[in-house]
């Protein structure tokens, strides 16, 4: 990440602690960097972060909201990745292989984490390493 969009992610990280969210980072492969936002239980990339920033959304509202669409958008893009895949192959994939399909496909930015949990919700069969 460039120094500019470091800062403006240390920036955006800062306010959410000022807004008594708490931000916990960890190096999740192959996403990278994700930050857990508690008591919300939602987890973000910092692209994700720098984008509600830029919306003006980055508080609880906000950040509930985009999940909320998120979600909703993940598990259209695996039911629509489902329609695309035979399903025999589709059980040799791992969520990462899923993830970058889905990723490419319909260039999006989903994460490897929420899109397990979307597989999982949704039953959808997919190598477990």
């Amino acid at each position: 990440m460039n120094p500019r969009i470091e800062s403006d992610l240390e920036k955006a990280l800062r306010s959410l602690r000022n807004q008594g969210i708490s931000v916990n980072e960890e190096n999740i492969p192959p996403d990278g960097r994700v930050f857990f936002l508690s008591p919300m239980e939602i987890a973000l990339t910092g692209h994700q972060i720098l984008k509600l920033k830029e919306d003006g959304k980055l508080d609880s509202q906000g950040i509930k909201n985009f999940a909320l669409k998120e979600g909703e958008l993940l598990e259209r893009d695996v039911e629509a990745a489902v329609r695309r895949v035979a399903p025999e192959e589709l059980r040799t994939w791992t969520a990462a292989k899923v993830c970058e399909f889905i990723n490419l496909e319909f260039c999006r930015v989903h994460s490897v984490r929420p899109l397990t949990d979307a597989l999982n919700r949704l039953n959808i069969q997919y190598k477990r390493v």
